[in-house]
This record gives C-alpha cells, structure tokens and sequence, in this order.
C-alpha cells in the first residue's frame, strides 16, 4: 500500500524498466507483487472515471489455494480490472516438483508413435560459450544459457589476469535439438545427463554407458540461483534458472588429439545437418554471432594495474563492470548488457531467447561450496 493511489499488480513483466530512481520493477521476481491503492490523502495519481473504469482507487480480492493465488483487481465502480493467476516462486535449489512459472517450451506431455516415440519437432534456442580467438568444432562441448555462462565467467574466467584459457569473448550458437527415442521411451525426458567435457572428451566414468544406452543425448543441468557460491544470475522476464548443456560428438570418451577412426566409428556423436532424434543425429550448432568483453567495458590489460574482478573484496580495479556477484539488480543488468549488444551486432537474428524446459536434474550441481571455492564469501555480502 503507501502513498500511491492506484491499483497494480507487477508479475512477470516482460520487459524491464525503472519503477522509481534505483528500483527495478522486476525487483521481485518472479514473485508478483502489488499497489493496492490505499493510504492517506485525498488524490488519485489519474482522474478517476465515474462509473469505475479505471485503476485509480478500488480493492484487490485474493483467492488462494494449494496450487495459485488468483488476485483480481476491482475498481471503485464495481468493476474486474484485472485477472492474474500467481503460481508459486520456484526455490533457489531447482527441484523437479516445482516447475518454474510460466514454462512454455518443452513443457507437458508430447504425441507417440506407435512404438511409444515422442513426434515433437527438434527445438532451437540459443546456448553461449566463453572462449578464446581460436575456433574449433562445436561439439565435445559445453555450453550454457546467457545467465549460465555469466556465471561462470565471473566466478572462473575475471578473477585471474590473464583470464582463465585466454578467453576474450562470449559466443553465441544455435541450437536445433531432439534426443533419442531411447532416451524419450525410458525416462520421458527431453533432455540427458549432463556430462563435463575437457578438451574434447568427457570426464565422467558413466559416459560411456549413457551414450552407449541411449545414443549421443544432448544433456543439460540447472545451476542454483543466488545460493551458496551462486551467483544472482537468471534469465528475465521468468528469472529462470542458470543452465549448462552438454552437446557429445565423435568418440566423446577420449580428448582431441587421441581420437581414433575405429572410435569415431563405433562412437558417433550427435552432430548432423537436419536433426531426427536418431542415434547419430541429436542435435546442430550453428554460430550465431559474438560479444568480446572489449565491447562491453575498457579494460586496459594485466601489466596496467587494472582487474577486472576481485573475488576477495567483490570489487574490480579500475573496472566496475563485475562488481557486486551476489546483487540480483547488478547480475541483470550485466545479462541485459550483453543481451542488448547481441541484439546492437545483430539485428536480424530470429528472437530465440526461450529455452526449451531442462527436465532433467540427477546431474544438478549438489556442493554450493559454501566454504569452499573461489567465490567471494557470501556473509560479507551486504
């Protein structure tokens, strides 16, 4: 309530803007919040309508259950306002029995085939990487959603100088994906394991196994939001989770440089052309454009006496850019930042910001690393 007559309700807002000097409207999502109209005085912030056609002055009626809080707006003259259904906020440590509101890629249950395959067609949605000037093929890889790769830059990459690989920028790929009917038929999962990849092989004893069981499956994981070393970082206007993908290709059990063609042939990974969901054709990347941290702030380079981030203070030196890892209104308006020189460079790419629902969590980070890693402490976070 306050000293604003007006009714409003803000939930998930789909663009983001100022609400007053240093208050971002979104400062609560994804949970909604509202001005009832009350308080003392005795004007509106807009001319009332006689018959109550507007928002100016009225009561808010609340509906709750187990599963959502329907809120409706009613104007002084009696009239419905507004509807809105509020579903509950997910919690910072992702959980299968509590999806994320307002989900509508890859959500619900698909049609079959008569052998019990799913028939939805191949998604594509943008994934990032954090790399270096060299180029080499996109697969053995991981990638991650905008917020997913922020993440990690400013935990990993920004602390040391020189930077961790040499990375120097942040690419962008399309991705078209279906996984396999194996995958589909026995889980009823859209995606697989996540697996880390080193240098081109993965790193994980059961590799072989899940590859081997249901065919090169694209994997994803969700990283908790704002939590132990978490950083505040998610991707608006839902504050979806931080996710990192895991895209397999030829003989994925053995590094670049010891790849055999008896491998690449008893290993085929997932990369094709034109995606079918079959056991040799999961999913396609295609570059989609690139960010160099040069065009997002002035860093003058390790020698200057300049660094980028502290992980000890939280503070950079001589650049701000990354200050502040656990402030939710700093971490977005980095993701925006980089989201909007994307969209600067490239003003014809198709909109693909939606992710497709990561479905699966067994590969879900389970250590925050509370007192532990190289993040900065969260109880000197103020």
């Amino acid at each position: 309530t306050g000293h604003k007559h007006q009714q409003e309700i803000h939930y998930l807002s789909k663009s983001r803007w100022q609400y007053w000097t240093g208050l971002w409207e979104d400062f609560l999502a994804p949970t909604a919040w509202i001005v009832s109209g009350g308080g003392g005085g005795v004007t509106s912030e807009g001319l009332p309508n006689k018959d109550g056609s507007d928002d100016q002055y009225g009561f808010f009626d609340l509906t709750l259950t187990k599963a959502s809080i329907t809120v409706e707006a009613i104007s002084h003259g009696g009239k419905l306002r507004s509807k809105t259904v509020v579903r509950p906020r997910p919690p910072a440590i992702p959980n299968p029995k509590h999806h994320h509101p307002g989900l509508s890629v890859g959500v619900g249950v698909p049609k079959e085939d008569e052998n019990g395959c799913s028939l939805e067609k191949p998604f594509e949605f943008y994934v990032y990487r954090a790399q270096g000037d060299s180029n080499y093929p996109d697969m053995n890889i991981n990638a991650a959603s905008l917020p997913g790769v922020l993440w990690y830059v400013h935990h990993e990459v920004v602390i040391a100088c020189p930077r961790k690989f040499g990375i120097t920028r942040i690419r962008r790929l399309k991705v078209t994906m279906k996984n396999t009917c194996d995958l589909w038929k026995s889980k009823k999962q859209r995606f697989g394991t996540f697996y880390a990849f080193d240098s081109g092989g993965c790193g994980n004893v059961f590799c072989d196994k899940t590859y081997n069981k249901y065919g090169p499956v694209v994997g994803c994981q969700h990283i908790p939001f704002n939590t132990g070393v978490f950083a505040a970082y998610c991707m608006p206007p839902l504050c979806r989770y931080a996710h990192w993908y895991s895209f397999p290709g030829d003989c994925p059990e053995s590094p670049i440089g010891k790849k055999t063609a008896d491998c690449n042939r008893r290993h085929p990974g997932g990369f094709c052309n034109n995606v079918t969901g079959g056991h040799d054709c999961t999913y396609k990347t295609e570059d989609a454009g690139e960010v160099k941290f040069s065009e997002l702030y002035d860093f003058k380079g390790c020698g200057s006496g300049q660094l980028e981030y502290n992980n000890q203070t939280d503070h950079g030196n001589g650049v701000g850019f990354w200050d502040g890892i656990y402030d939710s209104d700093k971490c977005m308006n980095r993701l925006l930042a980089v989201q909007a020189k994307f969209e600067e460079k490239y003003p014809d790419t198709t909109g693909l910001f939606e992710e497709p629902w990561c479905d699966n969590y067994k590969s879900d980070p389970s250590d925050f690393m509370v007192n532990s890693g190289s993040g900065f402490h969260r109880e000197y976070h103020i």
